[in-house]
């Protein structure tokens, strides 16, 4: 399969694996630096999708790319330990 992609077979399926890929990768709770990887892409993004100069067609397709990515984050619930037992 690798010689396949490589050799342009497969060209085609290529881009929905490694998006496949990366959707793992993003919903991983493990993984901190991808979630700061993807934090500062978010950034830049709306950074550049507010710019005045940034045409209207581009910042849609950014904001909405944003909310697709959104999507995916996972909901992170924190739980609070118990409270030590009380010795009097």
């Amino acid at each position: 399969m690798l010689w396949e992609i490589l050799a342009g077979h497969m060209f085609i399926l290529a881009p929905l694996f490694y998006y496949n890929f990366l959707k793992m990768r993003y919903t991983s709770r493990r993984n901190g630096s991808v979630k700061m990887v993807f934090s500062e892409l978010h950034t830049s993004a709306c950074f550049i999708a507010a710019h005045r100069n940034c045409p209207t067609i581009i910042s849609s397709i950014i904001y909405k790319m944003d909310s697709v990515i959104s999507r995916l984050n996972p909901i992170v619930t924190t739980t609070t330990p118990p409270p030590p037992p009380r010795t009097e």
